[in-house]
């Protein structure tokens, strides 16, 4: 059934926002830029500005706000994107961390973000469920798990898949 049929998020899911011909430094950062970003705008947008790093910290904080205009929060993510990636160029050597502890610490990164990123950026699936309010409303409808909290929902939920 469903290998037989694209879904949207295999059409447009944040592993086709970055730059597959990328540098593999370029294309963690450019994954970990989109699900910063999430559904709330074309990641495309920032591919104009040349998305890397560099072109980033070099790019005007008024500049960088115009092209995140159409994206909820554009002020707060602006100043999460300016600051991740001075943390990125000061503490990583120009790459995004390697794990969910220190994906966690960065400015406007949560669990989901991080375990995502961890999945696409590293190709390490199966180290965790990217868990928002969608998936945890539906496991507890489902009575698949009885959580509060969608970390709880995550936990519980790895406990129970493969």
């Amino acid at each position: 059934m469903r290998q037989n049929a694209d879904a949207p998020v295999d059409l447009m899911g944040c592993h086709t926002c970055a730059d597959k011909n990328a540098d593999p430094k370029t294309f963690r950062f450019q994954t970990l830029v989109a699900l910063m970003l999430s559904s709330q705008t074309k990641d495309q947008r920032l591919k104009t500005a040349g998305c890397s790093i560099s072109s980033l910290l070099e790019l005007p904080k008024e500049q960088l706000e115009e092209l995140l205009k159409p994206v909820g929060f554009y002020k707060r993510k602006t100043e999460y994107l300016k600051r991740v990636c001075a943390i990125l160029r000061e503490k990583y050597n120009d790459d995004i961390p390697n794990t969910f502890e220190g994906l966690c610490e960065l400015p406007g990164v949560g669990p989901k973000m991080a375990n995502l990123t961890i999945q696409i950026a590293f190709g390490r699936i199966g180290e965790g469920i990217g868990v928002d309010t969608h998936v945890h409303r539906i496991s507890n409808r489902l009575n698949w798990v009885k959580t509060k909290t969608p970390e709880r929902t995550e936990f519980e939920l790895r406990e129970v898949l493969p």
